[in-house]
């Protein structure tokens, strides 16, 4: 007999006389089953390209993230507590199926707050999926990522800049996508799929209900607290000037997002080492935020413009 047997996405074709045909598919059986079960990529983070996430290689980053104290409220709830505390959602009969869009501009920490999930998933034996941004990206490759989160799931599917399909090819992808999430979500599904975006203001209103989108968490830009804080995780406190007025420092970068915050820091830190001093001053500061002034408003005309990769 010529016979063909499912495992994975791949077939094995095989030929064997029919009297041993039934030992060979308990045995193929046997191997669908190992592999289902001790698969290299359940409880592990990695891309479609099979490239496993090495956290150890941001580690630092996302112990030095800070997020707006809503956002995080809001992470936390929202998101966080549905892979760190299966057994009290579940006692409130909380659904293990959850579709979040971050949303927020440039730099604002959505991607650090999709890796942070990825890595919390991870540590609680999650599989986590991900497809990073890169322009023009095809359904079925969503479809095809979607369909590996189930199968290994508890699962995390995190799709970085879904706004790249509005703007690389119509305004229905979006629609085209929830549909694709909607489709493996079966009952007994837990899966957690994240989107990112920096134009929520692009997807139709009716996609955006729960149901479809079960919540929106916004990335805004740090209030004077939490600006003050991301400084102290890039500086060394010690070597942070004792005077430095912060209202005055935050005045000068209150419109930056956290990428931009932080690049002022790393600014200012290199001036004190060009001066031959241990202090960071808050001229220092201040003066490393206008030098960003230029970049950012470039980065704000691109994204008024249509034109933000």
């Amino acid at each position: 007999l010529k016979c063909a047997f499912s495992i994975g996405d791949n077939f094995v074709y095989y030929e064997v006389k029919e009297r041993f045909q039934k030992e060979v598919e308990e045995l193929l059986n046997a191997v669908q089953e190992e592999l289902d079960q001790r698969s290299i990529y359940r409880g592990k983070a990695f891309t479609l390209d099979r490239e496993f996430l090495d956290f150890a290689d941001i580690a630092t980053e996302l112990e030095n993230v800070v997020f707006p104290a809503e956002t995080e409220a809001l992470l936390k709830a929202q998101v966080w507590a549905i892979i760190e505390e299966p057994e009290s959602c579940a006692a409130m009969k909380v659904s293990p199926k959850r579709k979040v869009l971050f949303s927020g501009p440039f730099g604002s920490g959505k991607t650090l707050a999709a890796l942070l999930t990825a890595k919390k998933g991870v540590d609680n034996g999650w599989t986590v999926v991900y497809m990073p941004p890169s322009g023009k990206r095809e359904m079925r490759a969503i479809e095809f990522g979607l369909l590996v989160m189930r199968k290994y799931q508890p699962g995390i599917f995190l799709l970085e800049d879904i706004d790249h399909e509005q703007r690389f090819s119509d305004p229905f992808v979006f629609r085209q996508v929830l549909s694709q999430i909607d489709g493996v979500f079966s009952k007994g599904t837990k899966a957690i799929i994240i989107m990112t975006t920096n134009f929520k203001e692009k997807i139709a209103g009716g996609l955006l209900r729960p149901g479809r989108i079960d919540q929106i968490i916004d990335f805004n830009t740090l209030g004077p607290e939490e600006t003050r804080q991301l400084i102290q995780k890039h500086i060394p406190d010690n070597r942070l000037d004792a005077d430095i007025n912060w209202d005055e420092v935050y005045q000068a970068c209150s419109q930056y997002p956290p990428s931009f915050i932080k690049g002022m820091a790393t600014s200012a830190a290199l001036q004190a080492v060009a001066a031959k001093t241990n202090t960071v001053t808050q001229d220092m500061l201040v003066n490393a935020a206008k030098n960003l002034h230029y970049q950012y408003e470039a980065c704000e005309k691109a994204l008024t413009t249509g034109q933000y990769l």
